[in-house]
């Protein structure tokens, strides 16, 4: 069974704390990997702390060479880490390769904008009183960040945070999901193949507890988490003055107005609904359409669902792979039986099928049930239906999560409405909720989370605003 080193400073290291990590749809041990220690993570801290220097020195072009060279070995590495991200995670092979196409971007994407971080030079002739002085503006690395990260796109929300802080000048320390650490300790192997200072970066997968200690350390200015609501606003609580940005997901929804193509729209809607088995944080939850097309899209939908295979994810047919383990099955399927209990209708699924869940449509749910009130995480939406826009915007902006909404509409005026008045952080107009660009803002209001992903906006939260003030 191969065996996997963590990463302190860029160099190697084995533990004699272990864990195997299991395929997630044979439920086979296939490889073994080191687990940090306290003395680990503190070692990596302390490196990381005095790199802030040699990364804060790096010039704008050596900073684009590590990035572009990440590119190219993600490239030459990409199948391989497609089939890890598979074997790891669940995921199908072809929703590996879409991540992997994402990684390989968002890196592209990092080298244009690390050439683009211009400073700034104020007019200070506006008034008298500061006429005589001249003010220069530019963003410096705010120091040494956590990156803390979840199972579901193992690799590229590894690189969402590390791309901008190479262009940031950041050093950094991963932890990754305890689900899928060889996906990231794949990704140390291509740093480690960079020209990036070695000790800028370190890999630790470890136990929760003793991670908090990259949470709560003042050496570290910086931390980004992705995941739950209940442990991101948890683990912002305990990190001090250090700047924070988290990604914690939310109920996407979606709204079909009478001008669409319900063709088109029911198969990208089933898309957004079980891409990834439903595992995303934009993943559509909530489905919302017009009184006047709700049976017509309905039957689309479900005639849809049985043409979507379910199976082994490394098969290439397979279009719904498993949840990411038992507790996750068994976790859905309460939720289901118990909101039947309270007159909730299954339009289609509703069941496991081994180790994953059917598609499944639900409809007439209890405004308090947990399905509609939580972010479920399984290849499952809630149908709905409304009568206007008045009506539609006011049970949107009720929800306690904001980030991305879904409009399908031909009606300019509606997306400029929407835009001006739903409470999220993207109206996706035309499409899914689910649509994303890696070089776009990411991220939530309310319980979603605060800052911003994407890859000129996580640059400006990796820094800090500067001033120099000249006096004539």
């Amino acid at each position: 069974m191969k065996h996997y080193p963590i990463y302190i400073g860029g160099r190697e290291y084995s533990s004699d704390i272990v864990t195997e990590s299991t395929c997630v749809y044979s439920q086979k041990k296939f490889a073994e990997v080191s687990l940090a220690n306290p003395e680990h993570i503190e070692q990596a801290i302390e490196i990381g702390h005095k790199a802030k220097n040699s990364m804060k020195n790096l010039s704008a072009h050596q900073k684009r060479k590590v990035l572009l060279e990440c590119r190219d070995l993600f490239e030459v590495n990409f199948e391989d880490l497609a089939e890890t991200i598979t074997l790891e995670s669940g995921k199908t092979i072809n929703e590996s390769r879409a991540e992997m196409q994402r990684v390989i971007s968002t890196f592209d994407y990092a080298s244009i904008e690390v050439m683009k971080m211009d400073g700034e030079v104020l007019a200070m002739d506006t008034h008298a009183n500061s006429e005589e002085f001249e003010c220069l503006i530019k963003r410096f690395p705010k120091g040494l960040c956590t990156f803390i990260t979840p199972f579901n796109f193992p690799i590229n929300l590894i690189a969402h945070k590390v791309a901008p802080a190479i262009a940031a000048g950041c050093p950094f320390i991963i932890k990754p999901s305890d689900k899928t650490p060889i996906c990231a300790l794949k990704f140390a192997e291509i740093l480690k193949q960079t020209s990036l200072p070695k000790e800028a970066f370190s890999v630790l997968p470890c136990s929760n507890e003793d991670s908090l200690k990259l949470v709560k350390d003042e050496r570290i200015s910086f931390l980004s988490f992705t995941g739950s609501e209940k442990v991101g606003w948890m683990l912002k609580g305990l990190a001090g003055k250090k700047s924070v940005c988290l990604e914690l997901g939310g109920i996407a929804s979606c709204a079909v107005y009478p001008d669409t193509d319900l063709a088109n729209a029911s198969k990208n809607i089933l898309t957004a609904a079980f891409g990834q088995a439903g595992q995303s944080c934009i993943s559509l939850q909530k489905l919302y359409i017009h009184n006047e097309v709700k049976e017509s899209l309905i039957k689309l939908l479900v005639d849809g669902c049985k043409d979507i295979v379910l199976g082994d994810p490394s098969d290439q047919k397979t279009k719904l792979g498993p949840l990411i383990n038992e507790d996750s099955l068994q976790r859905v399927q309460k939720l289901i039986n118990q909101s039947v209990k309270t007159g909730t209708e299954i339009i289609t699924g509703g069941k496991r099928r081994n180790n994953s869940f059917e598609p499944t449509i639900l409809t007439k749910l209890d405004i308090n049930d947990p399905i509609s009130t939580q972010e479920v995480f399984a290849p499952l939406f809630i149908v709905e239906e409304f009568n206007n826009s008045d009506e539609l915007f006011q049970i949107i902006n009720k929800s306690p999560y904001g980030i991305h909404v879904g409009i399908y509409s031909s009606n300019i005026k509606l997306a400029m409405r929407a835009w001006n008045e739903l409470e999220c952080t993207s109206v996706v107009f035309g499409h899914v909720p689910t649509w994303r660009s890696d070089k776009m803002p990411y991220g939530g209001i309310k319980n979603s989370g605060c800052g911003r992903e994407g890859l000129k906006y996580a640059i400006e939260e990796m820094t800090e605003l500067k001033s120099l003030v000249i006096k004539k």
